[in-house]
């Protein structure tokens, strides 16, 4: 394997295990906030394919932020899909 491959794998599984702890800690904290700071996930949840896209699209659609922290921008994008009604 060459270097170009090896590194694209390991920035692949850094990239999914970052959304994946964001993600779980989301839900972990939830019960701890208020109710205008919560993320209302889908009762069937979601796995890390569709979190990862939900990233992806909100850092393509905000790229005026991409110079903010990457757990910030991720919880963004997560309260943003996923907004609980008023």
């Amino acid at each position: 394997m060459d270097n170009k491959k090896a590194g694209a794998e390991s920035d692949i599984g850094m990239c999914l295990g970052l959304v994946q702890g964001v993600r779980n800690t989301m839900l972990f904290t939830e019960p701890l906030l208020d109710q205008k700071h919560r993320t209302c996930w889908p009762t069937d949840g979601i796995d890390n394919g569709q979190a990862v896209r939900i990233v992806l699209q909100y850092l393509r659609s905000n790229p005026a932020s991409l110079h903010q922290d990457e757990v910030l921008l991720m919880m963004l994008a997560f309260r943003k899909a996923y907004r609980c009604a008023k």
